[in-house]
Formats: structure tokens, C-alpha cells, sequence
């Protein structure tokens, strides 16, 4: 990651676009955070949620369990009686029902363990003053407010429980009797508990940030973008100042070949380097922490080369400071679906150009990330988070993806918008994952041309669309993101997914859909997919064919699904440099098409003979799964089975509409079949890319009814004798 970062850092300095750098103890808050006024007195003012656009510019010194001037607490009371929780969640779906009364009934159980209220008052009586001995020497007007409030802070009784907690109590129950922010107050007053759990392990976590009520005397308050960089700022003065004092230090051990040869250390990137002895910078991304390199010394295997820690892989401060504002830059919310793309709750897949500006723009008005993954977008809300009540009480509509190929064209357009010497010439993406609490890695690093890139992106809708045309109403287009998901689906017989747990089972990764965008992929690992595919999928297309065929209606998630895993296996065979022009003429596509062909005389026999009533499963589709492993045994069982159908299908007039069809499908059973008895051998066994080929060929649609070669076969056959298998 930091060779990625690194190239990113450089580019950024080239185009003089601003990365704020940020104090490695001044972190950012949690999205959802309450703001605590504290009056002159040090009673609480007020509560508010805070909205996450500002939450995002706001910092607190410290770590995440001693921090100011945000901190972590917990909800007041606990609450496991069921019945409570009951009322509870009917309060919160209907406000009106509030009853103060009712509320302090629940309170019972106090939540602020020991340790928590030690935690508390380590932040308000310790950290505080931390941040205040440095704000006194390097602070300046930005942080006035601050100092106030530290000195408010230091007022409150070291218990916890008789100062803050008991002023947090006081106006939250003022609030619920004002009925203001009923459901945001319930949160922070209570929380609800797991029975089976010891109070001390369940007590849940809830973010405050303190303020000053009467803000107006100090400029601006503490929750503010501008306190927060004075703080900033403050911090990073200190530090600098650390950093010349280290250097005189060292001048004074050191004689004068004892510097030489400290001048002499480089860092990885050619830096001077002089070891700090601290971790490696990190930064919060949209989920989880990152740490730019894990470097832990209790992990032996670090010492096989003779270093440890930093020296491990040294890097100097003013690279690492450069990579940590470099991640943090693109990793903004703003450069969603533009830089960065969310693959689940611990992947995201970064995208960055070789130019980021163009005539006008901060950026380039290149969506580069979009191309990975479907976006998303609330036609109300757009992308508007709002406070918890707000989305509570406004979930908004229900909102629909993108497609590919709107995603290419908008792209193309918006380059072909740009002048020529604004347009990138090579993009660099990587997938980052957060592997488990302490380590974080780049599973996939991979740079190209813009050209290239878009080549790939050609050859993936080709290879996407490399199949033959479908009943299903739409042909679906799968991101690279989408695929290790649909080729990871296992299905169940009735057409519904298995349920995996907790756990998804994942021998597909998401990083590998963007290997089969950008790179060459081998044979075996094509196979490899496709095995999977196809014995995770394999019910699934058995029952939408088995339903389409007989008439009966399919779940749009099911037709959906199907066009995904049909678009898919397109692709692998492309990748294989199997074409659909050559592969319809194969004996596995062919075999598709006869088990299909199968199905509509079977459906046409009972509609016309039975009066509609039709078996749980057609010929054809009862011969699936025989055809995909013993296609011999198959094609004798279909032929004992079809043989009332054809002789039925002989007999007829012609006159009604029923007749009319049957006579054409009894054409096409005999093209098809003529086809297959042409190629087919008796020791034909179906590889994974036959069988992927049956699977297009059971759902693809059936020739034209103006085919020549149908109407040739239609005003001949019923003269001459049939040609059995």
C-alpha cells in the first residue's frame, strides 16, 4: 500500500492540490455523535445529534479510550426486561405514546460500570489537561473555547456519577418532557441489554462531544471545523518542535563520523531517515482502521532479518505523514464511486489517475470507481445521510442501481468532454482489506493505460453479452464486483438461496472479479470458476426453466439472478475463447436446446390432452441434471419418454393454435435432434465449459419461426418416416 499511496502523494504535490495532514492523536469521531452544551455553571444546556456532515470534520485528542474533547461513554440504564423493551420500541415507532413516568420506570439498572466511570474521568480530569498544557503554549485564537472548556470539565466531581452523569440525566428527562428528539434521548438514556450477558461485558458504547453553550465569547465553538484545525495546528507545532529537539539531541551524542554515517541512512523511498520508534500512522476509512504497515515486535518472524519495528521497513516521517494524507485525501466521502468504491464492510477498492485536475475542477469529472460496482442512489435523499431520527422518520424510496453500460457511456462522454492534454494517460487501482483487528493488506495491485482500461471494459460487455438471446426480459451486465457474489450463490432446489450464516462462504473473492477485467486469466483458474458456478447455480436453473417452460410465473429475484449467472458464464467462455457462434453448434448447447425443446411439447401435450394439468417437472427439465453428468443415459431416457408427445405431435390438424405450436416444436425437436445425432458420440462426457454451455442452451430462446431451415422441416415432416435416436 505504500508504493500506492506514495505514487498518489507525488501526483498530488505535482498538481498542487492541498492534503490537510492531520496529528497522528487527533482522531475522528464516530458518524454517530451527540453533542453535550455545557452551561457556565456545568450543568448540561442541552443534547443534540449531530448531523454526520459535520461529524466528519471533527476531531478529539487522544485514543479510543482517553479522548477530548469527544470521548466515548455509555447510555445511562440498561434495560433486559422484555416487557420494557416492549413499550420501548413502541415509544420509538409512536412517539405520542411518550410517558415520561413510564420512562424512568425502566431506569433500574445503571449502566456506568467502574470502569467506565474511571475511563471518564481519566478524559475529563487527565487527558484534558494534556491537551491543555499544549494548547497554552502553541494554541492560538482558533482554541480559546477549548481552554474554557477544560476548565469546565475539571469542575465536575471525579466519580462521574454525581457530576456528569447525574447533569446528562437532568436534561435528557427535560427534554422527554418537551418532547424534543424523543427517539435520539431514549438512545442515550437507555440501552438495550442481552439478558444472557453480564452487565459489565454489555453496556454498549455512545460518543459526546462537550461544548459551551455561550460559545459567542471565545469566537467559535468547540464542534467546529475552525477549532478543530486550530487544535490541529497546535498539535502539530508541538510536534515539530519535538522533532528539532530530537535532532540537537542527536548532534550532541554523535561525533562527527558518527554523523557521517547517520547521514548515510535512506529511507525505502530514498528519504533521510533517522529511526522514531513509533508505529506507523493510521487512518479511518469508511468502516474499519487501517494502519499504512503493521510493524508489531511480538511477532517473531520479524526478527529473521535482524529488525524490528520501524527499522523493519523504514520510512521516513515526512513520506510517512505524505501517505497517511494521500489515503485520507482520496478516502473522503466525496470521492465515493469517483476514487473509491465500498466492496463490503472490510474491503474497499481504490482508483486514482495520473491527472486529477482539469480546466475549472478540483478533480477530473471522471467516475473511475463506478465501474467496479453498482451505485446506488435514493431519489430523495440522494445521498444525504441525516441525523438517526431523520432517516427514521424519512427511510426514503426505494433505490435502483446503476447499470454497466449506462456506467460506460456516461464515462465515455465525460472523456471524450476533456481536452486532450487533461485526459489521463494510466490509472492505478488496488483493493485494500482489513484481514482481522490488527493487520490490514492490499490483495490486488494493479496499474494500466487508460486505453487499456477501456479496452478491458469493452472485452468484459462483450464477453458478457456472449450468449444467445434469452426469454428473460432483460439482459443484466454484472460489475467485476458482482461476480465472486453471484458465482459464490448456492441455491436450492425450490429456487430460493441457501441462508450461509453469519459467515458468507467465499471461494470466490471479490478482488478476483477485477483480475478477470484487467488480466490474462488462465484456463484452470476459468475452470475453477465455472465449478463452482455451476454447482452453485445448477437448481437455480433447473427451476426457472422448469417454470418457464410450463407457463408459471418466476420472482423477479429469480430472473434477475439467472441473467446475472447467465451473463457470467458468457463471459468465462469468452475468456476461453469460446464464441456463441461456435459454441451453439456444439453438442452441449445442443443438449440444452433438446431438453427445452422436450419441455414446451410436454406442456403443449397436457394442455391439449389433460385439460392444463401438468407434472411437478417437465420431460426435459426431469433429465437435467442426468444430462450434465451421463448425457448417454439421458438421451435414451428422453427418447422413452418423449415418444406419446412426437407420435401425439404427428397426428395432429394443424387447426387450432395449440395444434399450430405443437407442430412447430415438433419441427424444431427434429432439427435439433438431426444436429445432435450429428455430433453427438457415445463416450461424450460434459467438462465444465460443456456444461456451462448446456445451461445457455436449456434457457436461451428458440430459433425464429421464419428460420428457413424450420420452414423447410415444417412442409416436410409429416411425410416421411421419423427419425429416431
Amino acid at each position: 500500500m505504500l508504493n500506492e499511496l506514495r505514487e498518489l502523494s507525488d501526483i498530488l504535490r505535482e498538481m498542487k492540490i492541498a492534503v490537510k495532514e492531520w496529528h497522528r492523536e487527533y482522531k475522528p469521531l464516530p458518524k454517530s455523535t451527540f453533542r453535550v452544551w455545557l452551561a457556565g455553571d456545568g450543568s448540561v444546556w442541552d443534547i443534540e445529534e449531530l448531523s454526520p456532515d459535520l461529524v466528519r470534520h471533527l476531531r478529539r485528542f487522544g485514543n479510543n479510550q482517553n479522548a477530548f474533547p469527544a470521548f466515548n461513554i455509555a447510555s445511562l440504564y440498561r434495560v433486559t426486561d422484555a416487557s420494557h423493551l416492549y413499550e420501548w420500541e413502541q415509544v420509538n415507532l409512536f412517539p405520542a405514546l411518550l410517558d415520561v413516568e413510564q420512562v424512568r420506570s425502566w431506569c433500574v439498572h445503571d449502566n456506568w460500570r467502574d470502569s467506565r466511570v474511571q475511563q471518564i474521568d481519566r478524559c475529563l480530569h487527565r487527558t484534558s489537561l494534556d491537551l491543555l498544557n499544549i494548547l497554552e503554549e502553541y494554541g492560538r485564537e482558533e482554541t480559546r473555547s477549548v481552554i474554557e472548556l477544560i476548565r469546565l470539565a475539571h469542575g465536575f466531581d471525579r466519580d462521574g456519577r454525581s457530576g456528569l452523569r447525574a447533569a446528562l440525566e437532568d436534561c435528557i428527562f427535560a427534554k422527554l418532557e418537551k418532547r424534543e428528539n424523543i427517539f435520539a434521548m431514549l438512545s442515550m438514556l437507555l440501552y438495550k441489554g442481552n439478558p444472557a450477558k453480564p452487565g459489565e461485558q454489555d453496556s454498549g458504547s455512545c460518543s459526546i462531544i462537550l461544548d459551551l453553550a455561550d460559545w459567542q465569547k471565545y469566537g467559535y465553538p468547540a464542534a467546529s471545523s475552525q477549532t478543530t484545525d486550530g487544535i490541529n495546528q497546535a498539535l502539530l507545532r508541538k510536534e515539530a518542535s519535538k522533532c528539532i529537539d530530537l535532532a540537537d539531541n542527536t548532534v550532541n551524542e554523535f561525533s562527527r563520523e558518527g554523523l557521517g554515517l547517520l547521514a548515510g541512512r535512506y529511507d525505502a523511498f530514498g528519504m533521510s531517515y533517522n529511526p522514531i520508534g513509533e508505529p506507523m500512522p493510521n487512518v479511518k476509512l469508511h468502516g474499519f482502521d487501517v494502519t499504512l504497515r503493521t510493524m508489531f515486535h511480538a511477532q517473531e518472524c520479524q526478527y529473521r532479518y535482524g529488525t524490528i519495528d520501524d527499522a523493519s521497513y523504514p520510512i521516513a516521517k515526512q513520506n510517512r505523514s505524505r501517505a497517511k494524507g494521500a489515503l485520507e485525501w482520496m478516502a473522503q466521502v466525496e470521492w465515493e464511486n469517483v476514487l473509491w468504491k465500498r466492496v463490503d464492510e472490510r474491503e474497499i477498492v481504490f482508483v486514482y489517475p495520473d491527472k486529477l485536475m482539469a480546466s475549472g475542477q478540483s478533480v477530473l469529472p471522471l467516475r473511475f470507481a463506478e465501474f467496479f460496482g453498482p451505485v446506488y442512489r435514493n431519489p430523495v435523499q440522494g445521498n444525504k445521510q441525516g441525523t438517526r431520527e431523520e432517516r427514521r422518520q424519512n427511510p426514503g424510496q426505494e433505490r435502483a442501481p446503476s447499470s454497466f453500460e449506462g456506467v460506460v457511456e456516461e464515462f465515455v462522454q465525460t472523456l471524450e468532454y476533456l481536452p486532450a492534454e487533461e485526459r489521463p494517460g494510466t490509472i492505478q487501482i488496488f483493493s485494500l482489506r482489513k484481514m482481522d483487528r490488527a493487520r490490514s493488506k492490499v490483495l490486488f495491485s494493479r496499474k494500466c493505460s487508460l486505453k487499456g482500461f477501456l479496452r478491458n471494459v469493452r472485452s468484459w460487455k462483450r464477453g458478457c453479452e456472449n450468449i444467445p438471446s434469452l426469454w428473460l426480459t432483460k439482459r443484466i451486465t454484472p460489475f467485476p464486483l458482482q461476480v465472486a457474489r453471484v458465482v459464490n450463490n448456492v441455491w436450492k432446489q425450490g429456487g430460493e438461496m441457501t441462508a450461509q450464516g453469519k459467515t458468507l462462504v467465499k471461494r470466490m473473492q471479490y478482488y478476483q472479479g477485477l483480475e478477470l477485467l484487467l488480466d490474462e486469466v488462465g484456463q484452470e483458474t476459468l475452470r475453477y470458476y465455472l465449478s463452482i458456478l455451476i454447482a452453485n447455480s445448477n437448481n437455480l436453473v433447473s427451476y426457472v426453466g422448469n417454470q418457464h417452460n410450463k407457463g408459471s410465473l418466476c420472482l423477479p429475484i429469480q430472473q434477475k439472478e439467472t441473467s446475472l449467472v447467465l451473463s457470467v458464464l458468457g463471459l468465462l467462455l469468452d475468456k476461453s475463447g469460446l464464441r456463441k457462434k461456435e459454441y451453439m453448434e456444439n453438442v452441449a448447447f445442443l443438449m440444452g436446446q433438446i431438453l427445452k425443446v422436450s419441455d414446451e411439447l410436454h406442456r403443449l401435450y397436457c394442455q391439449a390432452e389433460r385439460g392444463g394439468d401438468m407434472p411437478l417437472r417437465l420431460a426435459g427439465n426431469y433429465l437435467f441434471t442426468t444430462a450434465l453428468a451421463v448425457p448417454e443415459q439421458a438421451l435414451a431416457q428422453l427418447g422413452q419418454r418423449m415418444a406419446p408427445y412426437i407420435a401425439w405431435a404427428r397426428q395432429i390438424d394443424g387447426k387450432r393454435e395449440e395444434n399450430g405450436k405443437a407442430a412447430w416444436s415438433y419441427c424444431l425437436y427434429e432439427m435439433v435432434m438431426t444436429k445432435l445425432k450429428g455430433v453427438f458420440m457415445q463416450t461424450t462426457r460434459f467438462d465444465d465449459f460443456d456444461k456451462a454451455q448446456v445451461f445457455i442452451g436449456y434457457l436461451a430462446i428458440f430459433p425464429s419461426r421464419d428460420d428457413e431451415e424450420i420452414q423447410g422441416r415444417k412442409r416436410g415432416s409429416f411425410s416421411g418416416k421419423e427419425e429416431r435416436w
